[in-house]
């Protein structure tokens, strides 16, 4: 596994990443790593949800949303 530090230089180099991260007022990239790396552990357990938004009427192309399932800390019981 690489260090956070290689990930971020990485993530640097790479410049179409780097603007998208950027275009976003409230992300960086620290946030990008940790959003990573929950939807990598949400992959592994099997709570990833993917809700197809649209088909494109040829069916050649697809919007997908992906989500991850968190438990609710506040839950009641």
């Amino acid at each position: 596994m690489k260090t956070t530090a290689k990930v971020i230089e990485l993530i640097n180099s790479n410049k179409e990443l780097t603007k998208a991260i950027n275009k976003i007022s409230y992300y960086d990239i620290d946030r990008f790593i940790s959003d990573c790396m929950r939807y990598i552990s949400a992959i592994k357990e099997g709570r990833m949800l993917c809700n197809i938004k649209s088909i494109s009427s040829s069916g050649m192309s697809r919007v997908l949303n992906f989500t991850s399932v968190e438990k609710h800390k506040n839950k009641k019981q």
